[in-house]
């Protein structure tokens, strides 16, 4: 019975199929060996160099399929090239800068191959997630934007040389190559894709994020501030003749209309005072001093605390938000981690074919000291806390190695309410197939009466029937001649 398990358990009829295939493929083809020697060496030797040839086409392919693996942990795996292009787009930025300072004709190579980089990047995507998650994403689309200019500035630069050299530069295409390369500026915007490694970054820019409906009604707050003070101060200050000459051309070249006493009060909100500050110290009256303490405290104190409140508030629910997410995905690695390890731990000891555990067996396994250690390392359980789990989850005997780790895993998070809540979860799921069971027991109860119904009649048409044979019979043979 084990020799046959392997074909009847882990092989599926294709396989059998197809290794029947190769058998009577070899059987067709085979031919027998040359009676001479001198032939019988000479295929011996194709055999071989045939096996090498097979041999090193085979290890070749296994090299380039681990090299150009797109799926495991080779080098272009999604977080190592994640890491490079986070590299690459660093120094993309620093080279933007570099560029516009430093004359050098080795930045137009630099710069192709940073765009190779990009393109080689940009595949891989699309080919481990397809072209409709791969447009799905908008930061793919920064990167189409980047390398399709980056491409057609390539020909319009190689266009404007040809002719320069023929006709002269022409200046539309020096406009087109000018307004391609403020395109390679968005390059700059991916560098907000290395926040996502910078944890302190990422959650300022989730805050911000969070913020930003907040403070835009903020803004249309402090414009209707500042829309107000700027005609309390127009009329009153900029249309003013009652001062003396020097202060009323200073008052009335501050405050000379309304967008531009808008400008000033604004000014002096950020603490720039330099247009007001001749005013203030030359007037004798109380009435600007009073209007410039009041605006000071409407739009200085009160809306930049309120704003600076509002931002405090959202970075705390962002961090409270992020700290309960990172606890959660915690938590559930731990989980899964310290269940893997368990199982594979466990799995060291006396199985059945099953791959169930008993009682001997567990308890000559956490006999050894080194077994105990390892056991109260990964799921702070003693050996007595095992064997009392073992007790209570045993069905004659015998514990399923996964279910019995799975449940040292809940043991080890010492995690009473989600046992419960399973439990609760449990016995809901009987209660649904006891209520399917009855239902189809009520189904077949009533099948059954309806046939036991029927099968009266049916007795009393057979009756009928075998009753009048008899006197159908003696009617023919009557009719008979003698």
């Amino acid at each position: 019975s084990k020799s046959a398990a392997p074909l009847s358990g882990r092989s599926s009829p294709r396989t059998f199929v197809s290794s029947h295939r190769r058998y009577s493929a070899q059987q067709a083809t085979y031919q027998p060996l040359p009676s001479s020697p001198r032939e019988r060496s000479a295929e011996a030797a194709d055999r071989n160099e045939g096996k090498q040839s097979r041999m090193g086409g085979e290890r070749l392919s296994l090299d380039l399929t681990e090299i150009l693996d797109l799926n495991g942990g080779s080098w272009c795996s999604p977080n190592r090239r994640e890491s490079l292009m986070s590299l690459v787009i660093v120094l993309n930025c620093c080279t933007v800068g570099m560029e516009l300072d430093i004359d050098w004709a080795g930045w137009f190579w630099v710069n192709q191959l940073l765009l190779s980089m990009y393109i080689v990047n940009s595949t891989m995507t699309m080919r481990l997630e397809g072209v409709r998650g791969f447009f799905e994403n908008p930061w793919n689309w920064v990167d189409i934007t980047v390398i399709s200019t980056s491409l057609i500035e390539l020909i319009v630069v190689a266009m404007q040389q040809s002719i320069a050299v023929i006709h002269g530069a022409p200046k539309v295409i020096h406009n087109v190559t000018l307004v391609l390369r403020l395109f390679r500026l968005l390059r700059i915007l991916r560098v907000f894709i290395v926040f996502r490694a910078l944890r302190p970054l990422f959650n300022l820019m989730l805050t911000l994020k969070e913020a930003l409906t907040a403070v835009f009604w903020f803004i249309v707050l402090i414009l209707i501030l500042l829309y107000a003070f700027a005609l309390v101060f127009r009329q009153m200050f900029g249309m003013q003749d009652s001062w003396d000459e020097q202060e009323h051309d200073l008052s009335v070249r501050t405050f000379r209309s309304v967008p531009h006493s808008f400008f000033v009060l604004f000014r002096i909100m950020n603490a720039d005072s330099s247009e007001i500050a001749p005013i203030l110290a030359g007037t004798d009256d109380e009435l600007m001093p009073f209007c410039y303490m009041v605006f000071m405290l409407s739009a200085s104190w009160i809306a930049m605390s309120a704003l600076t409140a509002t931002i405090v508030d959202k970075t705390l629910s962002v961090k409270e938000e992020q700290k309960r997410s990172t606890e959660i995905q915690r938590a559930m690695t731990s989980a899964e981690v310290i269940q893997e390890d368990l199982a594979e731990f466990l799995g060291a000891m006396d199985l059945t074919d099953h791959d169930e555990i008993t009682l001997p067996a567990l308890a000559n396994f956490l006999q050894d000291q080194d077994n105990t250690e390892r056991l109260e390392e990964l799921c702070k359980v003693k050996a007595h806390e095992a064997i009392n789990v073992f007790q209570a989850l045993q069905i004659e005997g015998k514990v399923g190695v996964d279910e019995f780790a799975e449940e040292m895993t809940i043991l080890a998070s010492r995690d009473t309410v989600s046992s419960f809540m399973k439990i609760e979860t449990q016995m809901r799921q009987m209660q649904q197939i006891i209520s399917c069971c009855v239902v189809q027991v009520w189904q077949l109860q009533s099948t059954l009466t309806d046939f036991m119904a029927q099968e009266p009649a049916r007795d009393d048409g057979a009756g009928d029937g075998r009753a009048s044979a008899p006197a159908a019979k003696t009617r023919r043979t009557s009719g008979r001649r003698p």
